[in-house]
């Protein structure tokens, strides 16, 4: 293939170098087609390849304006021949040439397609200095041969029917004016729902506001609901709790200590191993006294013949109706040989009212009390052995197993009381 060589025709031209970078081929491509397309004047001479490339396309061009002419004189014809006919039949015509000018249309633009495509494929990379200046005036005459037809055709498309222009014109300004009605109606059926939907948002959100209030009310409420259920949760087990908390043997703990019994700390009886105080001994005794006055209450049970007066260490005992005041308590000393009648007549006394009590609560065979009492104050173990419980008939190893025996049956009848109320119990 020939090659081009540098040329500078002036500012207007572009200057070529023998290259063959993919750059320089685009701008070769792109002046080129410029020059085929009439926007460029060919002021300096191309190459024999290059002149025959554009000769050959001119000619496609050429035969391609010379058929769109030939389609555009058949169409005026069949215009012309139709004139006369109906209104009606002037939609089809215009309907013929929409298709034939869309048709000329797409011819022009695919002989377009086929002319750059020849000329991508027949274009050699550089350009040559050897065509002739007379290209100038070819050019000129294919412009004016281009320029024609559309003339032609712009003469065919004014010389519609008036009357059905102004029909057309009509219909549209009367479809106008129905949608600028239509656009008014909706735009005041815009401003009214939006009118509605302000006043529903407004109520909507009060009634949210409402509903909120409300809400926090509730919460509150089962705030207080749940404190409320917590504390009476808490008073039900305290209560169950005190219920099922015997208060006399929390008042009056009764244990042992070796064979000695004791009650609320205090021992009751003595041994000549483990020789007990009076004094002590006598506060026991008081604290007996006020136990079997606390179980006759509980009980509801008032004894015969006997009143108990609890003064603790001090404590005594009344027979009815006329009796003495009986001390349930010993004076060391030789007072003791004086008071011993009346103590020991105190702890008979003493021992009979716990018998009321246990005839009062025992229920054979479901409860009994370990140690039975017997009248004359004496107490029977379960070996079936008797032991007084008078201090001067007895040692004071047998006393103090008759008291310790005493404060056994006093334990059981606290058990007994456990959930008793105030009502009496009914005899057996």
């Amino acid at each position: 293939m020939p090659h081009c060589y540098e040329y500078n025709s002036g500012a207007a031209s572009p200057t070529y170098s023998p290259t063959s970078s993919l750059d320089h081929r685009l701008q070769v491509n792109a002046y080129l087609f410029d020059i085929i397309n009439g926007r460029t004047e060919i002021n300096h001479p191309m190459c024999q390849e290059c002149a025959e490339i554009l000769i050959r396309t001119q000619q496609q061009l050429l035969d391609f304006q010379n058929e769109e002419i030939a389609c555009l004189e058949s169409l005026l014809e069949e215009l012309k021949a139709n004139k006369t006919e109906k209104t009606g039949s002037n939609t089809n015509v215009e309907n013929s040439a929409e298709q034939m000018f869309l048709t000329s249309g797409q011819s022009g633009q695919a002989s377009s397609l086929s002319v750059r495509g020849s000329l991508d494929e027949d274009l050699p990379d550089q350009l040559d200095t050897s065509v002739e200046n007379d290209e100038d005036g070819l050019f000129r005459e294919l412009h004016a041969t281009e320029d024609s037809p559309v003339e032609t055709n712009e003469s065919n498309v004014t010389t519609t029917d008036p009357h059905y222009t102004e029909e057309g014109l009509r219909s549209l300004h009367q479809e106008f004016v129905r949608l600028q009605r239509e656009s008014r109606l909706l735009d005041q059926q815009i401003a009214t729902n939006e009118a509605a939907l302000l006043v529903r948002q407004t109520e909507l959100d009060r009634i949210t506001n409402e509903y909120n209030e409300q809400r926090l009310t509730v919460m509150e409420a089962e705030e207080s609901l749940n404190v409320l259920d917590a504390r009476l949760n808490d008073a039900r087990y305290q209560y169950e709790r005190l219920r099922r908390t015997n208060v006399l043997n929390a008042a009056f703990p009764i244990w042992y200590d070796g064979h000695i019994g004791v009650i609320n700390g205090l021992h009751l009886g003595r041994l000549a191993s483990k020789p007990i105080t009076w004094p002590e001994i006598n506060g026991a005794l008081g604290q007996c006294a006020m136990l079997v006055t606390c179980l006759a209450k509980k009980l509801s049970y008032t004894f015969k013949s006997y009143v108990i007066i609890p003064m603790g260490s001090q404590s005594k005992i009344v027979a009815l109706p006329n009796g003495t005041p009986l001390p349930l308590y010993n004076s060391p000393g030789s007072l003791r040989l004086f008071s011993s009648t009346s103590f020991d007549n105190a702890l008979v006394m003493l021992l009979d009212c716990v018998g009321q009590l246990q005839t009062r609560v025992e229920r054979p065979p479901d409860f009994c009390l370990p140690f039975k009492i017997l009248d004359g104050g004496c107490i029977q173990d379960r070996s079936g052995s008797v032991f007084s419980i008078k201090c001067s008939t007895t040692t004071d190893e047998n006393w103090t197993k008759a008291l310790k025996m005493l404060l056994m049956d006093l334990k059981y009848l606290i058990a007994a009381t456990v959930g008793k109320s105030d009502s009496p119990i009914s005899k057996p």
